[in-house]
């Protein structure tokens, strides 16, 4: 198995920030699309065998990346309060930034209890692996709202659209794409496609780090000359020694 590469490429007529990430390892790709419509999609292209896609050390930067993603949302770390700003508005309006701070952090951990919920009930996080369901169908969850506080209540989904799940290893991130029951333009063939909506997302708010992956991502491709990074240096030592790629990255 080959190294880990990434390039970037702009849609043509629009915006340099719109485009696509492309990850490709040997024939596989994965595609990471930030379309017009202002949404992004993560695809899954050339695959002959499994629907499955290694993102892995011997790419420290990509895997650095990935690695932001999972820890936020498994963390639920999405949109964290900035203590810095509460101290200057404290300052401003003349009020004790003490209580400001505690006040906020209250709210903070209500706030991140609630997410929790969400990630639970709409299988967003199970065991350590997150599972995407393709925001072009129906939500799998109805939230209520009451005493200030949001319910989350599963529903039966007739339909279950393509999907994607990550899985953390020592030294990688398998990325696990699924059919689903939909055969539709989206699914055919050897390709894969699933919707992340920016706005009105099955997940919100979990959909912004998928945002902030696809500009991390685009960041790295656009640069040139990099230092190999030290877990770089380590895989590729031992594939000297003999070791097998897959089989290193693969290691629970």
């Amino acid at each position: 198995m080959k190294r880990l590469k990434i390039e970037y490429q702009k849609l043509d007529g629009y915006p340099e920030e719109f485009g696509v990430i492309n990850l490709n390892r040997e024939k596989k790709k994965l595609k990471i699309f930030f379309a017009p419509n202002l949404d992004v999609y993560f695809n899954l292209d050339n695959f002959e065998d499994a629907p499955t896609f290694i993102i892995g050390k011997d790419n420290a930067l990509i895997y650095q990346a990935f690695l932001k993603l999972y820890h936020d949302i498994i963390n639920c770390n999405i949109l964290p309060i900035d203590e810095e700003e509460i101290i200057r508005n404290s300052e401003i309006f003349l009020e004790d930034y003490h209580q400001a701070l505690r006040d906020a952090l209250a709210l903070e951990k209500q706030r991140i209890e609630s997410l929790k919920d969400k990630a639970r009930y709409t299988n967003l996080i199970k065991d350590g692996v997150i599972t995407w369901m393709s925001d072009d169908y129906a939500s799998p969850i109805e939230q209520t709202e009451f005493s200030n506080m949001t319910k989350y209540v599963v529903k039966d989904c007739i339909e279950v659209g393509p999907s994607f799940k990550i899985e953390k290893r020592e030294n990688a991130f398998i990325i696990t794409f699924d059919r689903g029951n939909i055969k539709d333009f989206y699914t055919r063939g050897n390709s894969i496609n699933v919707r992340i909506r920016m706005s009105g997302s099955n997940y919100d708010p979990f959909n912004l780090v998928f945002m902030e992956l696809f500009n991390n991502l685009r960041e790295i491709a656009l640069r040139d000359g990099e230092q190999i990074d030290i877990s770089e240096y380590l895989i590729f030592k031992q594939v000297d020694e003999g070791e097998d790629l897959r089989r290193i990255l693969l290691k629970k």
